[in-house]
């Protein structure tokens, strides 16, 4: 009497596969969505370190500047904050008549 060989299943080594990619690509995930901690106030990465550039804005203010050019330079801020990187700093200097 001849014994015939049983066909393994090919389910589990599909199923081992199937699991190592899904825990691999959850840890990469998240990984990629952990939240940086970050200063109340500034908005900025409490690791001063991932700060990728860093950009100064001078705003003259020895004349009174007109609602339509506050209006401007508001306008300008906000739309170099928008298009911006998330890790990149603004900082915003004011130059008045007291300066010297």
């Amino acid at each position: 009497m001849v014994r015939r060989r049983r066909r393994k299943s090919p389910v589990v080594p599909i199923l081992v596969i199937v699991g190592v990619l899904l825990v691999s690509g959850g840890a990469v995930t998240f990984a990629m969505l952990a939240d940086v901690p970050r200063n109340a106030v500034t908005g900025c990465s409490e690791n001063a370190r991932q700060t990728e550039n860093t950009y100064a804005i001078l705003i003259d203010t020895t004349d009174a500047l007109p609602a339509i050019q506050r209006q401007k330079i508001n306008n300008l801020v906000e739309a170099l904050l928008e298009s911006t990187q998330v890790e990149n700093r603004f900082q915003i200097y004011l130059v008045d008549a007291t300066e010297s």
